[in-house]
């Protein structure tokens, strides 16, 4: 009965913020496990988490959200240019409406980033 419960409740959930928990890269199967369930689910923050350029989990995470986020936060975690640009290049960018990544980059090789954000609002824009 409270599995019941539980899926009803996530079922019913619009917004989900995990952050300021050390969850790292790994916790992206569990994590997905939980948000396969949120049909509804809109904002997404997990802020401060741990999550690094080799961010699977990030990936598995956007994936499974689709096309219905409006809101993400990915603010404070370590992704580095490589995984920021990887991270915008999976974005639903035709639903996307905000997109925190503050403090989540380096100087170095912060050049390739920019220009993956470029590209990700001219798509933005013509759609």
């Amino acid at each position: 009965m409270s599995s019941f419960l539980q899926n009803c409740a996530l079922q019913k959930l619009e917004e989900f913020s995990i952050s300021y928990n050390w969850l790292g890269d790994s916790a992206g199967t569990s994590l997905a496990a939980i948000l396969n369930r949120c049909p509804i689910l809109t904002t997404l923050r997990i802020e401060s988490c741990g999550l690094t350029d080799d961010q699977k989990a990030v990936m598995h995470l956007i994936f499974l959200s689709g096309s219905r986020l409006l809101h993400l936060s990915v603010a404070y975690n370590s992704l580095g240019p490589q995984g920021t640009t990887n991270l915008i290049t999976a974005l639903p960018s035709a639903t996307l409406h905000h997109l925190n990544i503050s403090s989540s980059l380096e100087d170095k090789g912060s050049q390739s980033t920019i220009q993956s954000l470029v590209g990700f609002m001219e798509v933005c824009y013509y759609k």
